[in-house]
């Protein structure tokens, strides 16, 4: 099935903007670490800020899972 989608994508330009006006952050995970499997072996971290703006901290909502040892994403 993947090999016949055709969307739906974002158009060009389009903002991606958390619930408290934050930018959604997207970064490419680094495969070639032997942690790559703590983010749930997804290719990208797909995150926000949370609340209070801050990378880092408690109220981050993630698309990954950080902590060791375990490979399912966080909703």
């Amino acid at each position: 099935m993947g090999d016949k989608w055709t969307g739906p994508y974002l158009k060009p330009g389009t903002v991606l903007d958390d619930p408290w006006g934050n930018k959604i952050r997207y970064e490419l995970a680094d495969r070639s670490s032997p942690d790559s499997e703590k983010n749930g072996g997804l290719p990208y971290k797909l995150f926000s800020v949370g609340p209070d703006g801050q990378p880092d901290t408690d109220d981050d909502v993630k698309l990954y899972n950080d902590e060791p040892g375990q490979s399912q994403p966080q909703p």
